[in-house]
């Protein structure tokens, strides 16, 4: 919720009235972070594989599907707005063995969490991406990118789907070169190939959908209409 809330009047002979209000909302960060760092727990510990063994019933399937701990594993971060910055400190709050981040724009580093450019972030065990959407960062994961990752590494996407090259994502599992791709924003009718494959961790969009979120948010928006409400001409 880095934008805050919008509120449009759009009423016969008015001009459009567009109402903010005065303080950044980052009300749903926790919440993404949370997923972010269960679908990478999941990816490293093979949960989705091990979820599928059981399904057709192979239940010595562990001997194939060795798993790894966060204290053995780097994570990278890209991008530190809202929900980066608290998927980092989970990720630092667990005990991962290091974690790092990097962004465009130069910031102190927060607690537990070291500053790093695009090639450290991407030498990590577990890369967390957690950027918006723009021409810049439009398959800003890529073939490229990707040929620069740790082997046997896990990508997560928290951002937008266009901000990943799927079909790169794909041939990178195939080859080996990614051990895992989790997302929260694929589109079932543009990656119905990818969702079929065994090492992805998919979600419809549920990082920032939570009951006390929603809530919260809810409240927030009140709050801001109120008082808007309170500062028009009357």
């Amino acid at each position: 919720m880095d934008r805050g809330f919008e509120l449009l009047d759009q009423g016969e002979g008015a001009d459009a009235l567009v109402m903010r209000s005065e303080t950044r909302l980052d009300i749903n960060a926790r919440s993404v972070a949370e997923v972010a760092v269960a679908m990478g727990l999941g990816l490293l510990h093979r949960l989705g594989e091990g979820w599928l063994a059981m399904r057709v019933g192979e239940a010595n399937a562990k001997s194939r599907l060795l798993g790894r701990t966060l204290r053995s594993c780097s994570i990278g971060v890209v991008g530190l707005g809202a929900t980066g910055r608290a998927t980092a400190r989970v990720y630092a709050a667990l005990g991962a063995m290091r974690v790092v981040a990097c962004r465009r724009t130069p910031m102190l580093a927060s607690e537990g969490v070291e500053l790093a450019s695009l090639r450290d972030v991407l030498e990590c065990d577990v890369v967390s991406v957690h950027v918006p959407l723009t021409p810049e960062t439009w398959h800003l994961i890529g073939s490229t990118i990707l040929a620069r990752a740790r082997r046997g590494g896990v990508l997560v996407n928290m951002s937008r789907r266009e901000v990943v090259d799927h079909d790169a994502v794909r041939r990178s599992l195939d080859e080996g070169l990614l051990d895992g791709y989790g997302s929260d924003v694929l589109d079932p009718a543009l990656d119905g190939e990818l969702l079929q494959h065994p090492r992805v961790i998919s979600t419809p969009h549920l990082g920032g959908h939570s009951a006390d979120i929603q809530e919260e948010i809810a409240h927030a928006a009140l709050a801001a209409i109120v008082a808007w409400a309170a500062r028009a001409p009357r």
